[in-house]
This record gives C-alpha cells, sequence and structure tokens, in this order.
C-alpha cells in the first residue's frame, strides 16, 4: 500500500495502458481491474486495509476524472473506501467516472468474506445516508444503462437481478 506502489501503478498500468488502447473508433468504456490501483494486500490487518482506504470523490478518483476527461471515455474500477459515516470500517468500491470526469455512479461491494465492510453489515444507517437507490446503483449514458457487480457479487443472483430491475 505504499504510495510509491500505487503511484507506479496509475502510471504503468492506468495512466499509460488506456493511452495506448484509447483510439476515436475504439472502447468508449474501460474496465479496470479488481484492486488495479491501491493492489491486493494479501494477509493484511484490518488497520492496513483501512488505512489505504481513500474517499470517493478524492485524489485517486481526481487523478482517473482527469484521464477520461483527457481521453473522452467512461472509466470504471474499484478502490477500498473510507466514508466519514462509518469510521474504523473500508469497503471495496466500485466507480464509474464519465467522460467530462465525474463520478457517475458508485457501487459498495454486497457480499465479501472478509474484512470489508458491506452495505449489509450497517443497513440500517447505509441506507439512512444513501438510500435504497445506493444498495444497486443504476446510471443512464449514452452507451446505455450501466450497474455495476465486484468478483463475487456476481455469483449470488440477487445481484444481477437487483440491476436488471432497475434496467442495467
Amino acid at each position: 500500500f505504499s504510495n510509491g506502489w500505487i503511484e507506479a501503478s496509475y502510471r504503468r498500468f492506468i495512466e499509460r495502458r488506456l493511452r495506448e488502447e484509447r483510439r476515436p473508433d475504439q472502447p468508449q468504456l474501460f474496465l479496470l481491474p479488481e484492486f488495479s490501483y491501491q493492489g491486493w494486500g494479501p494477509g493484511r490487518s484490518v488497520a492496513d486495509w483501512n488505512a489505504a482506504a481513500t474517499p470517493i470523490p478524492g485524489p485517486y478518483t481526481d487523478r482517473i476524472g482527469n484521464l477520461a476527461r483527457e481521453l473522452d471515455c467512461y472509466i470504471a474500477g474499484t478502490l477500498c473506501e473510507r466514508l466519514a459515516e462509518f469510521p474504523g470500517r473500508h469497503f471495496l468500491t466500485g466507480f464509474l467516472i464519465g467522460p467530462d470526469g465525474a463520478i457517475l455512479l458508485r457501487y459498495r461491494k454486497a457480499y465479501a468474506f472478509s474484512s470489508k465492510t458491506r452495505p449489509g453489515d450497517v443497513y440500517e444507517a447505509y441506507v439512512r445516508h444513501y438510500g435504497r437507490e445506493a444498495l444497486f446503483p443504476v446510471v443512464e449514458t449514452p452507451l446505455g444503462r450501466i450497474g455495476m457487480a465486484i468478483a463475487y457479487d456476481i455469483f449470488w443472483p440477487e445481484v444481477p437481478r437487483a440491476l436488471a430491475l432497475r434496467g442495467a
């Protein structure tokens, strides 16, 4: 989780790769692999993950937003997110950033068998802060209605079903 690793990861695997791949007649939506920014840290403590977590919006999504604006594309990825409403916890959050650099969607992983907080772990407070729509968000874009699932979420039928019922 070192800042040096995060910087190298961004420059080498996100910024450089997307610039190489983006062509005017090519993809308008780039999907970054899970943990592509902060990295995967097996064996890390909850305290390590909480320390590595970042706010969304924040410096990481700002950089990706600038890149999306420069390349005129959509970029989706994941970050360990820190929420002021839930101190001492971290969420694995998927995001979609539009060609204008704005965050269009945030989805917090629903199923996790690890130290990550899931919306269901803090359900009442989560819904009170963000509303039920935040459990399975869908956004309208020129590419179509986009929803998100992260990794293991896809094996639970409730996630794709909820997204489909919301039009994704």
